[in-house]
């Protein structure tokens, strides 16, 4: 594996479609996708403080998640860690694969990413409390990772502007787009990506499926953490199989009768009290990226 082969990481942030991303980069021919989702390799510290154990510790054990790349393609990987942890993050990948690596940001309406963020911990068995007893315990603090659980803050995970801007400081070349945007025009948004990424257009063979997509929660949380959060299921089937395309597919359908006989829909209450102080809490930072990237994000008000 040619360490000059891994051309762009998709950095983040967390439940804003960077899953769904992914895939639709490597449907391009020229590109090789990664035999490991999130790696995580270049905040490795900070997810065995995390998580207690993180898999892709070594370097070379981070080489051996991507393919041999044929001529005149590459590869690279998508790991939101990388979005949460920038202190470890940017000089662990300035150091390992250069300043000029493509760094690709996927973000969303920060409420929505919030919700999304809840989901995720609830149905992977990390969250026990309900959305609304979240928000109440909530101490207005901006700091991305909560000093008591040291994960993510579901609420202040959705300040990106501040993170955005060290990217754009530290690497050459560096890419925004909104799913928003990705939703409303798949077709433009990834020929711009493609673009980014020095390749010919393209279009993808699946139409944009989500993938990985949120909004459910467990029906017997016990048996969701075992194969979700424990990993039991998963880390069978790469251990017998080849991750690659047809195995993608596999786990999509996989994933698709877990969401149908294992969970339930998410349900929840919204007050106009809350969201007009989540939309008070958010306002200055989506001013911010607004005018650091000159878009328009009237539809995040």
């Amino acid at each position: 594996m040619n360490v000059k082969d891994i051309k762009f990481l998709i950095v983040g942030c967390a439940k804003c479609g960077t899953s769904s991303l992914y895939e639709y980069i490597c449907e391009h021919p020229e590109v090789q996708a990664a035999s490991v989702k999130e790696p995580g390799y270049f905040v490795k510290d900070s997810l065995l403080k995390q998580n207690g154990y993180q898999e892709i510790d070594t370097w070379e054990k981070y080489l051996n998640c991507f393919p041999q790349t044929p001529l005149g393609t590459f590869t690279g990987e998508a790991s939101v860690s990388y979005f949460n942890y920038l202190e470890e993050s940017i000089p662990s990948i300035k150091k390992r694969l250069g300043k000029r690596t493509k760094i690709i940001i996927i973000l969303k309406n920060p409420i929505e990413r919030l919700i999304s963020g809840y989901n995720y911990a609830a149905r992977t068995g990390v969250e026990s409390r309900t959305l609304e007893e979240v928000l109440r315990d909530w101490d207005g603090k901006t700091s991305i990772i909560d000093s008591v659980t040291n994960r993510p803050c579901y609420i202040a995970n959705g300040l990106y502007s501040e993170r955005v801007k060290m990217f754009f400081e530290e690497f050459d070349d560096v890419k925004v787009v909104t799913l928003e945007d990705l939703v409303k025009k798949p077709a433009k948004v990834m020929n711009e990506i493609f673009r980014f990424l020095g390749v010919a257009e393209f279009t993808l063979s699946d139409k944009y499926s989500v993938h990985n997509k949120g909004g459910f929660s467990p029906k017997d949380p016990r048996l969701t953490n075992i194969i979700f959060n424990k990993n039991y299921l998963v880390k069978f089937i790469r251990k017998r199989m080849p991750y690659n395309g047809k195995v993608r597919k596999a786990s999509r359908k996989l994933r698709t009768f877990t969401e149908r006989f294992l969970m339930k829909k998410s349900v929840y209450i919204e007050t106009v009290q809350l969201n007009e102080t989540l939309n008070n809490f958010y306002l200055s930072d989506i001013e911010q990226l607004e005018n650091f990237l000159d878009i328009d994000l009237t539809d995040w008000r």
